[in-house]
């Protein structure tokens, strides 16, 4: 099974290093997908034998940005024939929400403390949220 996290962070991460190594270890082809620009969890998951990559590689105009990362996400699943998208935070789940329409593979969305967003969060922000609780 070919499974794909996507987040957009590039920090290290225990959770989510010991979540993907875990599937790997059980035989299962993973990969780490991030919506900035590489970084330390990139390098240590290679050093683990993980596929990484960013999905800005090349850099999107501003303007189109988020359409920019829809259409990328949509065009990696079918490259690497994803089965499952395991995204993780906003901007990500969003994407993949968006994203979802066009392609075949399962999702599994991860976001906590989301009542944060209603409580505090912007206007914009808590409409991501509508669009991705949807």
């Amino acid at each position: 099974m070919n499974i794909l996290f996507y987040t957009s962070f590039n920090e290290r991460s225990i959770t989510l290093e010991s979540t993907i190594l875990y599937f790997s270890n059980k035989g299962d082809n993973v990969c780490l997908l991030t919506s900035c620009s590489k970084g330390a969890i990139h390098k240590e998951l290679k050093n683990k034998g993980i596929d990484c990559y960013s999905s800005i590689e090349r850099p999107f105009t501003t303007t189109f940005k988020n359409i920019n990362h829809i259409v990328f996400l949509i065009k990696f699943c079918k490259k690497y024939k994803i089965d499952i998208i395991h995204s993780h935070l906003q901007l990500p789940n969003f994407y993949s929400v968006i994203a979802y329409y066009f392609i075949k593979s399962k999702l599994i969305t991860v976001r906590h403390n989301s009542d944060v967003i209603y409580l505090y969060g912007s206007k914009k922000e808590r409409i991501l949220e509508k669009i991705i609780n949807k």
